[in-house]
């Protein structure tokens, strides 16, 4: 995808030829935007009610959709659009949010990208690009400039298109009614009484357009008298007017109006003495009259279509002086109708008029239009505002360009919105330091800066803050996001100007330091910065001291990207955490071999989990009375060992592999539980480890009941061991997520219990089924007193509890007579049998079937 000034650029060139139609146009636009994006199928949707109506389209494959199609909007991903008035886009819809909606069940559509299109402040539709495979990169910022733009430039094309068409309908009407007459010569001679007084008028001279005119040919009035002809003049006043000119001598010239017949009729008349009589020139100006009416209903007309568009509208001379602007221009100034009238740009707007009156001269030299032009324009003192200008020039009746048309759209509260939206894109809110996404840009800009300079080398500080969980347990939400406020303050004021902060998430900060040559500088740095943290922090009356755990990690010369290093200086902070906290960590060339290692497990994990080449192996558990297999503890193995359990269960655990990892566990033991039924003895089960991260995980009882339904095993055959140290919190989540796990009816097991602080009160309310009794209790000094009270302490209370117990790490098979001495059930560990492999466990099983045979 090209840079997004490339982009705008190249839509802009697409836009401006004023050569073609705008369907021309947007298809341009969709077909562009298909290429650019990587997209099958480009339309402009309107929006009608509920429905998806479609407007235009072009389609870079056989996925094709007909202009005018129809479809419901909530079974399309613009519903997204509309309903967030934002610009949306994903790659990939499978396997997120967008794999649930509607429009990807109906038209499997994998990529989207869309953003709305608004007429006249006014929503009308969708511009939106799709495809039915998933794209091979996300969506990027530059390309949801280009939707934006494009959506921007359909929405301003379409109000424009509506606002010339109106235009260009009163200029015809306007156009059809400005025609001349053709004048007419009529003479008469008096008719006199016996007095000599005037007493009519008789035709001697008619020519043919005033034939025409008056419809009557001169046979049929030559030789006659006008009050014969035209009696109600005599009280129009017409022949008084006429008798006065032969009287006085004096020409004269009027307008007369007619009515005859219901019919009314304006004529402009000169009439002058000749003789004894008059000759008079006419002409018929019924048309010019009614057209002179209409071209001020037109003025009228024309004025209130522009008032009522939106848009800044000047019509100006070649020199910028304003002859006309509609009323949103006189609002957006605060002056009245006529008060621009006359006025040159520069008295109206002096400190923009350079710029303006340049602007102004290219267009009315080059006779081509100025498009989109973004310039601020200053209204009042407090009053400025960002428009969108295009400049389009006029040709008067000469075909010189003697006029301009400005029509300025005002697009404020767009530039404010994007301004906003840039905002958060790249701050966090609740802090007003960089979020991760923009840290992690400022970040690989400083590092390639550095590898253009190598002098120029920076520092990373990654910083995690002690006591923010107790402060928002305690005080409330409210109160932690006050201290993560103080902490961004603390932050900012002690940085440079050319540092970068930021939050990366929950209380988790960085800090990018420039100029930085030697990781002793970094270190001295933030040695300071724990000194500014220890200092108390007044939240709604409470002094909080919040004491920070920071990583320190400095840029080498290798072309380790910006995730590399917040990544080393993340497992830094750690190290401090888990070192008491409150202290420097710098990272070592040792932790970064040991991070990489851990990103290569992670990598090969994710492979193996999802290939499904994840082993499972079988440690058996047995009865201590007759020392027969009663169950196995299923333990995951990686595929050809290279990996030890302890490496990469961590990892799992960290990442949220394990629920996965989980998930696969599970379904081997159901499986097992389901081919060993035959051969397993009475009350035999399957033991699988569950993490804390799964034991909270909403999905993890679903799972069970899935897994134990698709095998058809008892539920109670399964059970899910869980470390002492989850179930010892005596907390209202832990006994909800435990409960909702033995209601599959699968038992729960307290692992490496007697290990740490054990939750009696859990054993007390039933939330167990089963103690599995920490190995360290059958160490070598198994025989200490201490320790051996300790096991008969922990076999009194399972009794007491009635609660079978495992008791692991049995060394020697002699130590089975020792767990029958305390009453302990079952045992397991290497001295008993070392893990089996799925057939070697079917092996054992079947052996032990054949003994008790």
């Amino acid at each position: 995808m090209p840079h997004s000034a490339d982009l705008l650029r190249q839509l802009l060139d697409v836009t401006v030829s004023s050569e073609l139609a705008f369907d021309d146009q947007i298809e341009r636009i969709l077909l562009r935007g298909c290429r650019e994006l990587d997209m099958e199928l480009g339309i402009l949707a309107e929006i009608r009610s509920d429905s998806y109506f479609v407007r235009a389209t072009v389609a870079m494959s056989d996925l094709e959709v007909e202009c005018g199609a129809e479809f419901p909007l909530g079974r399309t991903f613009c519903c997204e659009t509309v309903r967030r008035n934002s610009a949306v886009g994903f790659h990939a819809a499978t396997g997120s949010e967008w794999e649930t909606h509607p429009a990807f069940q109906d038209f499997c559509l994998e990529a989207y990208l869309g953003a709305p299109v608004m007429v006249s402040g006014r929503l009308y539709g969708t511009l939106n690009f799709s495809r039915r495979t998933t794209r091979d990169r996300p969506i990027s910022e530059e390309e949801l400039d280009f939707v934006r733009f494009a959506a921007a430039w359909a929405g301003s094309e379409l109000a424009r298109e509506h606002s010339r068409r109106e235009t260009v309908r009163a200029r015809e009407e306007l156009g059809a009614v400005l025609h001349s007459s053709i004048d007419g010569v009529m003479a008469f001679e008096s008719v006199r009484d016996e007095r000599n007084e005037i007493v009519d008028f008789r035709w001697t001279l008619m020519n043919p357009a005033a034939s025409e005119i008056v419809g009557r040919s001169p046979g049929e009035l030559l030789g006659r008298t006008m009050l014969e002809e035209l009696p109600g003049n005599k009280t129009d006043g017409l022949f008084d007017r006429y008798r006065r000119v032969v009287e006085t001598s004096q020409p004269a010239q009027f307008e007369h109006h007619y009515r005859h017949d219901g019919i009314d009729s304006w004529f402009r008349i000169s009439a002058v003495k000749t003789g004894d009589g008059f000759a008079v020139g006419f002409a018929d100006i019924t048309e010019s009259k009614v057209a002179a009416t209409r071209v001020l209903e037109a003025q009228r007309e024309l004025q209130t279509i522009l008032d009522t568009v939106p848009s800044l509208i000047w019509y100006k001379d070649a020199d910028s002086r304003i002859l006309r602007s509609n009323r949103a221009v006189h609002e957006a100034m605060r002056l009245n109708d006529g008060d621009l009238a006359g006025k040159d740009t520069a008295e109206v707007h002096p400190d923009e008029a350079a710029a303006y009156i340049r602007d102004d001269a290219e267009v009315v030299r080059s006779g081509v239009p100025k498009r989109g032009i973004i310039e601020r324009v200053t209204f009042g003192p407090l009053d400025e505002r960002w428009v969108s200008t295009d400049k389009i020039p006029v040709r008067g009746p000469s075909g010189d360009i003697d006029r301009i048309l400005v029509v300025a759209t005002d697009i404020t509260r767009l530039k404010r919105t994007e301004d906003a939206l840039r905002r958060l894109a790249e701050f966090d809110p609740l802090t007003d330091l960089r979020n991760r996404a923009s840290f992690s840009q400022q970040l690989d800009r400083a590092l390639l800066r550095q590898r253009r300079d190598s002098s120029d080398r920076v520092a990373l500080l990654y910083l995690d803050f002690d006591r923010f969980k107790i402060v928002n347990d305690s005080l409330g939400h409210h109160a932690g996001d006050a201290l993560l406020r103080s902490i961004a303050d603390r932050v900012r004021a002690s940085i440079q100007p050319d540092d970068v902060a930021a939050r990366l998430g929950g209380d988790e900060f960085a800090i990018l330091l420039r100029g930085i040559d030697t990781t002793e500088r970094a270190v001295q740095i933030a040695e300071r910065l724990l000194t500014v943290f220890e200092k108390p922090h007044e939240i709604e009356g409470v002094q909080v001291v919040s004491t920070a755990s920071i990583g320190v990690a400095v840029s080498n010369d290798d072309e380790g990207s910006a995730a590399d290093l917040i990544r080393d200086a993340d497992g830094a902070m750690y190290e401090a955490k888990a070192s008491g906290r409150n202290r420097v960590v710098a990272v070592t060339e040792h932790a970064r071999v040991r991070n990489r290692r851990r990103l290569e497990i992670e990598r090969d994990l994710r492979a193996v989990l999802a290939e499904d080449r994840l082993r499972f192996v079988f440690l058996p558990i047995y009865r201590v009375v007759d020392q027969a297999i009663i169950g196995f503890e299923t333990f995951a193995r990686w595929p050809d060992d290279a990996v030890t359990p302890r490496e990469f269960i961590p990892i799992a655990n960290d990442t949220g592999l394990i629920n996965d990892l989980g998930e696969r566990a599970v379904a081997t033991a159901t499986a097992c539980l389901r081919d060993w039924a035959d051969r397993m003895p009475d009350g035999g089960f399957v033991t699988v480890k569950c993490s804390a991260r799964e034991v909270f995980h909403p999905g993890t009882a679903e799972s069970l009941s899935r897994a134990i339904a698709s095998a058809g095993v008892a539920p109670s055959s399964l059970v899910l061991e869980i470390e002492e140290s989850v179930l010892a919190e005596d907390r209202a989540d832990v006994r909800s997520a435990i409960e909702a796990l033995r209601a599959t009816g699968v038992r729960i097991a307290v692992d490496n219990f007697g290990a740490g602080a054990s939750s009696l009160r859990l054993l007390r309310i039933g939330l167990v089924d089963v103690l599995k009794i920490d190995r360290s209790f059958l160490s070598e000094s198994a025989d200490q007193e201490a320790d051996l009270a300790m096991l008969r302490a922990i076999a009194d209370l399972a009794r007491h509890f009635d609660l079978p117990t495992i008791a692991e790490g049995v060394s020697d098979p002699s130590q089975m007579a020792l767990l029958a001495s305390l009453g302990c059930a079952m045992g397991q560990g290497y001295g008993l049998s070392m893990p089996l492999s799925r057939e070697e466990a079917d092996e054992a099983l079947r052996a032990g079937a054949r003994r008790a045979a």
